[in-house]
């Protein structure tokens, strides 16, 4: 592999905010084909699978609240992909910052700008631009 390939390959594909659902497959009973590991201090619940089939399949609330889900990370999913495909390395941190308030001082560049699509230097970059910018506005 190039470095960019194996730069890709493993890349950071989501975040998500306290409350919302990590899931890993769109399909009830499929195999996922990527993992989810924790970057911060967090909470999980977790349930086997064929337990929460037969509750949606019985349940139509769950039936309702699983399809919402679908759709909302559905609709993320479309938002992540338009912001990649469309803005720049600036435009994106800037989204960044705007739909993950304060993950940036959470987290190590290495993934933030593996979601972002561009190089830890690029990011470190734009941040210290950004911190310039907020210092001289004080």
């Amino acid at each position: 592999l190039t470095k960019k390939e194996l730069f890709f390959t493993k890349a950071t594909k989501f975040f998500t905010l306290p409350g919302d659902p990590a899931m890993t497959t769109f399909e009830i009973g499929t195999c996922s084909s990527i993992s989810i590991v924790a970057l911060t201090k967090c909470r999980l619940l977790t349930f086997p699978v064929d337990t929460a089939i037969k509750f949606i399949e019985n349940e139509p609330a769950l039936m309702y609240t699983y399809n919402h889900l679908l759709t909302a990370a559905l609709k993320r999913h479309w938002e992540i992909k338009t912001m990649l495909y469309k803005y720049t390395a600036k435009e994106r941190y800037e989204w960044f910052l705007e739909k993950y308030p304060g993950l940036i001082d959470q987290i190590t560049n290495k993934y933030i700008a593996s979601f972002l699509r561009m190089s830890p230097v690029t990011l470190s970059r734009l941040k210290t631009l950004y911190k310039n910018k907020a210092a001289a506005s004080r």
